[in-house]
């Protein structure tokens, strides 16, 4: 297991050594060294990759975007101040290296972006964490407390989120 004290996380720059990452899934090995990848959406402020670092090689990173999720209108409405869309923050990739596969590395990521999400609930509002994944993910993410959306379209990929829940004011 990584100690989750030992890792450094930082934003992705040009300058990051990135080539020997390694994922699953090559398409995010692809997505992390491509300058058309991560750091093209962040030249465009369409997205933020961070980096985990474990004694200077990366062994994961995620990559943060904003969105909302739209309130169904079959929901109670709770109050009289009706909000329509709801502020949330979006994971578009979230990947480790294959060297630490099953050494905590998914949770570290989480615990970050959970932690990063209650941040911005506290400077600029934000409810929900989401995330677009295959179905044989569905059950990893449910374990950590994430909730699936029902399915509007028939693809291979699943909405879930995760309720930072209300916040309490002082």
């Amino acid at each position: 297991m990584i100690d989750a004290n030992s890792i450094v996380v930082s934003v992705l720059n040009s300058t990051d050594g990135v080539h020997d990452f390694r994922c699953e899934k090559q398409e995010y090995s692809d997505f992390l060294a491509s300058p058309d990848g991560a750091i093209g959406l962040q030249k465009k402020n369409l997205a933020v990759t961070y980096l985990f670092r474990s004694h200077s090689s990366i062994i994961g990173f995620i990559t943060l975007a904003l969105t909302s999720l739209r309130k169904s209108h079959a929901q109670e409405k709770s109050d009289q101040q009706e909000v329509n869309e709801i502020p949330s923050l979006l994971v578009t990739h979230i990947a480790r290296d294959l060297r630490y596969k099953a050494k905590g590395v998914g949770k570290i990521m989480m615990d970050w972006t959970v932690n990063f999400a209650n941040e911005l609930a506290a400077t600029v509002g934000c409810r929900f964490i989401v995330i677009e994944i295959p179905q044989d993910m569905i059950t990893l993410f449910q374990r950590y407390g994430f909730e699936l959306l029902p399915p509007d379209r028939n693809d291979r990929h699943y909405v879930m989120f995760f309720d930072l829940g209300l916040r309490e004011i002082k």
